[in-house]
């Protein structure tokens, strides 16, 4: 009797190995295909040292010491290859020990949450990262509908130790879901404090994992203000343009509401001490001729570089210092740092009726402009838009638009066109407020500032 019981062990101890390596093999090849294995941390210890041994390191090492290496012919050829591709291999492994945790919890989370349909509970295809404090949880549904998902949410959240992001499943595809959740959320309220601090140029974006985040329009030149509606876009407008026109009394501050008056009106309303340098534009036509006036208004002020030999604002801002009759004089600048704030520019493509063509015409041309030049000519475009896709919004425009700030998006294909990815479609649309900030290659989930 003991014979085959061992034997039974023996060979089941067999089959575990093999399908534990099988599993690891398929992780590697996941990892591959669609890039997500972190060479820096598997991969480069291992490939250095196969290197090392096919150029005979080990053997110059050890003839400094007057003895002689002991691996030679197939076993060095074996070592090498094995230690060129270990990286991956460890890896493998290492994904198999998370998933297989995983799937434990999960079973007993399934459980508590009674998520069963015909005897089968969800199973898992993968848990993968999406960024440093988000994952998405991708499982086959067996017939559990996304509805019975969302009643289990908080048994699950329980269970699991963390708080579900969002849960969805893609058009035409019912048979999985994918869940994305965080073990560190942001707060739900971000409120500013000292918002005096914010001048010279500063905008307060909101806060991250990481602590507060602000930019200096000298370095980011433009900003686009992306999202579906309510989702904090005009939230946001209205409180960098009450910050940007308290702190920069010499700037010249701009706000062209395309939406007929709404969030201007509300922005005079509750600022306390308005400033005599912001001017408020309400309407389409209203802000047609302005931003049309200030196409005229770019192209005089890099004629008045040209003639001052100076190539930007900064400079030319440092040209007048000079031309001061002495250091206490009064600087007699003529223009001014300008910022444009426009709620919902796609109003200006689209065919609104009753408009003057050929001064829509115009004021497509000035945006144009503005985002090409208006860097260097200290004129700085904040740019806000439901979907800045290309029916809809000038892409000539969105390409000069460098920092982007987007809200939570209905659908997977917005999130594309204003992030290059589907990373605000990810957002929790019940989070007012709750954003991805875009400034060169880096994404970060961010909860903006509450306008008070």
């Amino acid at each position: 009797m003991n014979e085959p019981i061992g034997n039974f062990d023996y060979l089941d101890r067999i089959t575990y190995v093999w399908k534990f390596l099988w599993t690891a093999i398929k992780e590697i090849v996941m990892g591959v295909c669609k890039d997500r294995i972190p060479a820096h941390k598997y991969c480069y210890a291992g490939i250095a040292t196969s290197l090392l041994l096919h150029l005979r390191f080990d053997q110059w090492v050890l003839g400094l010491f007057g003895k002689s290496s002991h691996v030679t012919g197939s076993m060095r050829s074996f070592l090498e290859y094995f230690l060129l591709f270990s990286g991956w291999l460890v890896w493998g492994m290492v994904r198999v020990v998370e998933r297989n945790s995983v799937l434990e919890k999960l079973k007993v989370a399934f459980e508590a949450a009674k998520l069963k349909c015909v005897g089968k509970y969800p199973a898992l295809v993968e848990d993968i990262e999406v960024d440093e404090h988000l994952r998405c949880l991708k499982l086959k549904t067996h017939g559990i509908t996304l509805s019975e998902f969302n009643t289990a949410r908080e048994k699950l959240e329980n269970v699991l130790n963390f708080s579900i992001v969002k849960m969805y499943q893609e058009d035409g595809d019912k048979s999985k879901i994918e869940i994305l959740y965080t073990t560190k959320d942001l707060d739900k309220v971000a409120l500013l404090e000292n918002p005096e601090q914010y001048a010279d140029g500063d905008i307060p974006i909101g806060l991250s994992h990481q602590g507060p985040i602000k930019v200096n329009i000298r370095d980011v030149a433009h900003i686009l203000v992306a999202g579906q509606s309510g989702g904090g876009k005009s939230n946001f407008m209205k409180m960098a343009s009450s910050i940007v026109s308290s702190n920069n009394k010499e700037a010249q501050i701009i706000f062209l509401d395309f939406k007929g008056g709404m969030e201007s009106s509300d922005l005079k309303s509750r600022i306390d001490n308005m400033h005599d340098n912001i001017s408020y534009h309400e309407g389409s036509a209203a802000s047609i001729a302005e931003l049309t006036r200030l196409g005229t208004e770019l192209a005089t002020r890099l004629d008045t570089f040209k003639n001052l030999g100076v190539s930007d604002f900064d400079q030319y801002l440092k040209a007048q210092l000079k031309r001061s009759a002495g250091p206490f004089e009064k600087r007699t600048t003529t223009e001014k740092r300008t910022y444009i704030f426009i709620d919902e520019m796609a109003q200006l493509y689209s065919t609104e009726p009753g408009l003057d063509k050929e001064m829509v015409v115009k004021a497509k041309a000035a945006a144009n402009r503005i985002a090409r030049q208006g860097r260097a000519a200290g004129i700085h475009l904040i740019v806000a838009t439901q979907k800045p896709d290309s029916s809809s919004f000038d892409q000539t425009v969105k390409s000069n638009l460098p920092g982007v700030l987007c809200f939570p998006m209905a659908n997977q294909a917005s999130s594309v066109a204003a992030l290059g990815t589907k990373r605000a479609f990810e957002l929790n649309p019940e989070i007012k407020g709750r954003a991805v900030w875009k400034f060169g290659p880096k994404l970060e989930e961010i909860q903006t500032y509450k306008f008070s």
